[in-house]
């Protein structure tokens, strides 16, 4: 009985593991984008978990606060380039969870202090023009351009449904292997 109940929890939780793989690569990824990154969340979480049973007695020792983003961290996270943008210009998309939390933490750890409400979504820029927030409800987009380029309109495509590669196109395909 103990048996069926351990395979039942790991079938569980494998399951769990495939859906957030799956939900990921649904991501919000515009369609012009040239160079893209994946970093693999899962991955590092499971490293992060070994480093802490191997290690747990400096975590114990460090008084780190919880970190709330108000973002719904997938299990892949996707930066990218787009052709019509300098390659030192990358972009990102999130789905959103709390939009209070999202915005202290763009204040406080982003160091975004102006925002604009446009009806659609709150858009917020960095003092030196190289970090751009748009969120609502359900989607926060970033761009970082080292050169300050003007990113609100891949950043409001993003935001408006438009422009996406689909979960099956090739470049989506070579990232899932």
């Amino acid at each position: 009985m103990l048996g069926a109940v351990i395979l039942l929890l790991l079938a569980l939780a494998y399951g769990y593991l495939s859906l957030r793989q799956y939900n990921s690569y649904r991501q919000r990824i515009h369609s012009d984008a040239a160079f893209i990154i994946k970093v693999d969340v899962d991955r590092l979480y499971r490293t992060l978990a070994a480093d802490y049973l191997l290690n747990s007695s400096h975590y114990k020792e460090s008084k780190r606060q919880s970190l709330k983003t108000g973002l719904d961290i997938p299990a892949n996270v996707f930066i990218y380039t787009v052709h019509s943008r300098s390659a030192q210009t990358y972009f990102c998309s999130l789905p959103v969870s709390d939009t209070a939390e999202l915005r202290v933490f763009i204040n406080k750890k982003l160091g975004i202090t102006r925002f604009k409400n446009t009806g659609k979504y709150i858009l917020g820029s960095s003092s030196n023009g190289g970090l751009t927030v748009v969120f609502n409800e359900q989607t926060f987009a970033v761009a970082y351009s080292l050169k300050k380029e003007n990113v609100q309109e891949i950043l409001e495509q993003l935001m408006n449904a438009g422009n996406f590669l689909p979960d099956t196109d090739p470049g989506i395909k070579k990232l899932k292997t």
